[in-house]
């Protein structure tokens, strides 16, 4: 593995008490059923390499939290949306939507929708399904 000087890494050990952390924060939502518990989004890197390309003036992307429907149900949580974002001179963030096209358009949009949620698609054998 290559070693890498980066800030934003955590620990496993700290990963970990992360995890444990939001299952424990969530799981009363959930009534008490860990395996309804969203625990993390896959999001495929081709994906995140065509977001790039499409939208090279970004500086990262948002991640908005989904439902398709108005409440939790057993197979049916949480999704991601992600949204390029561009740096403004006042130091925010914005949204790289233009509502004129994606308001009715999903072929031109710029919000894309290719998260796939754990639970259902995740694998218990890796180091951050934790169960409580």
């Amino acid at each position: 593995m290559e070693n890498k000087s980066n800030n934003d890494t955590i620990s496993l050990a700290e990963a970990k008490r992360h995890v444990t952390n939001w299952l424990k924060a969530a799981i009363g939502i959930f009534d008490n059923k860990i395996d309804q518990v969203p625990r993390g989004f896959f999001v495929p890197i081709e994906a995140i390499k065509s977001l790039a390309n499409n939208y090279p003036d970004a500086v990262g992307v948002q991640v908005y939290f989904t439902l398709k429907t108005s409440e939790f149900k057993p197979g049916e949580g949480i999704s991601g949306i992600l949204v390029p974002v561009e740096q403004q001179a006042n130091g925010l963030q914005r949204d790289m939507i233009d509502p004129e096209i994606d308001e009715d358009d999903a072929a031109d949009s710029s919000i894309y929708n290719f998260t796939r949620a754990c639970p259902p698609l995740c694998n218990s054998n890796n180091e951050l399904f934790i169960t409580i």
